[in-house]
C-alpha cells in the first residue's frame, strides 16, 4: 500500500517506543547537508517486523514533506534469534535491496542489529545509515528509584556492545535486563 510517499504493509501500529532513534541526527543529516536537502530521494526504514511503524509515524510527523520507504523484512523475522554472522549477512542483503530505491538515508529501526552491527552496516553502502539506541543516559537522569530496566532480545542482551553500554551506567543505578525474545511474536500479532 502506498500512502503519501510511504510504502508499507498494513498492520496495527504500536504506540510505545522503547528506544531512542536520535531524531536530531536525522535533522542534522538532512537539513545541514545541502545535498540531502535538495534531494528528492526517500528515507528508507527497515526492521524485521512491523513494530517499528512507530518510527515511521514519528518521521512522518517531524518530516511531513519527506518520502519514506518502509521495508518489513518478515522473511528474516525476528532478527533477535539470528546468529551474529547470519545477522551480518541479512543486514548486507537488506541494505543492498534498498539501494535501487536511491534513498538519501537508511534507518535501521531494530535495536538488535543497531547495537551489534551498525558499524558493519555502514561499511556496506555509501548511503548514510542511522540505527536506534537505548535511551540509557535519559533513563539514568529520569529514574527516581535508581533502578532501570532494559527489555531487549536475548542476543542483544548477550552482546558485548550492550554490555559495554551498561558498564558506563553509574554504579548507583541498578539495571535489570529482561529477555523480550518470547514476546516478539505476541507484539507483532497485536
Amino acid at each position: 500500500t502506498t500512502d503519501g510517499g510511504l510504502t508499507w504493509i498494513p498492520k496495527q501500529n504500536l504506540d510505545v517506543i522503547f528506544y531512542d532513534i536520535h531524531f536530531s541526527n536525522i535533522f542534522n543529516l538532512i537539513y545541514h547537508d545541502f545535498s540531502m536537502q535538495v534531494s528528492n530521494s526517500p528515507i528508507a526504514v527497515f526492521d524485521s517486523g512491523l513494530g517499528s511503524l512507530s518510527v515511521i509515524r514519528e518521521l512522518k510527523s517531524l518530516l511531513p514533506l519527506e518520502d519514506l520507504i518502509y521495508l518489513a523484512d518478515t522473511e528474516n523475522f525476528p532478527y533477535g534469534t539470528k546468529t551474529s554472522e547470519d545477522l551480518q549477512l541479512i543486514m548486507k542483503s537488506t541494505v543492498e535491496s534498498l539501494e535501487p530505491f536511491g534513498p538519501k538515508l537508511i534507518i535501521v529501526a531494530s535495536y538488535t542489529p543497531s547495537v551489534q552491527h551498525l558499524s558493519y552496516i555502514k561499511k556496506c553502502t555509501s548511503v548514510p545509515i542511522l540505527g536506534i539506541s537505548l535511551p540509557l543516559t535519559q533513563a539514568v537522569k529520569l529514574t527516581k528509584t535508581k533502578h532501570i530496566g532494559i527489555m531487549a532480545t536475548q542476543s542483544a542482551l548477550q552482546s558485548s556492545q550492550l554490555q559495554r553500554l551498561i558498564a558506563k551506567i553509574p554504579q548507583r543505578i541498578f539495571v535489570t535486563q529482561i529477555n523480550a525474545s518470547p514476546l516478539i511474536d505476541t507484539i507483532e500479532d497485536c
